[in-house]
């Protein structure tokens, strides 16, 4: 892709976008508004991710930035906030048509997550994996000799990854359990 931007959604002005950043052909330019109707942008923001993997020009006829551009493709994910409110949308484009429309999809949404994210919940969900291909230190064997501490095991190794994984990447982490 040769353009990756993100822009804010300010219910002020609900017919613009504000883009806080772009990435356009190796240039990153800042605080670009634009008009919202008739762009892709339009079908994105407060909704759903949506690609338009070629033609996009034709599809979208009054968006001069677009034509300007010589704009093939489009990918965009929308940026929510926790309630659900509309945040903005984090899009690429492209002069070439867009292939692996999974994989477009599931990069925006990590990052679309992570942009509007204030609180992630996690639970176990690969301990049962992991288990299998963990050895147990010869000095824990006698305490881990029971099946459900092997499964203990295995969650708290893959909870602490999980949140270490997460400490990396900005977000302040606790880790604890849920009794009913």
């Amino acid at each position: 892709v040769e353009e990756a931007f993100v822009a804010r959604h300010e219910p002020a002005e609900p017919a613009s976008l504000r883009m806080l950043a772009r990435y356009q052909d190796g240039q990153v330019t800042h605080d670009i508004r634009y008009p919202l109707a008739g762009t892709p942008c339009q079908t994105v923001l407060g909704q759903r991710f949506r690609a338009y993997p070629q033609g996009l020009q034709q599809q979208f006829p009054l968006d001069d930035d677009a034509r300007a551009q010589g704009a093939e493709s489009y990918a965009g994910y929308p940026l929510m906030a926790p309630g659900g409110q509309p945040l903005g949308i984090l899009a690429v484009t492209s002069r070439r048509p867009l292939g692996q429309l999974e994989r477009a999809e599931a990069m925006l949404k990590i990052v679309a997550v992570r942009a509007g994210a204030e609180i992630i919940m996690c639970s176990p969900c690969c301990h049962k994996q992991i288990r299998p291909q963990m050895q147990t230190p010869p000095l824990l064997r006698p305490m881990l000799q029971h099946g459900i501490h092997l499964g203990q095991e295995a969650e708290m190794v893959t909870d602490s990854l999980r949140a270490l994984l997460l400490e990396v990447q900005g977000y302040e982490t606790q880790v604890f359990e849920f009794v009913a």
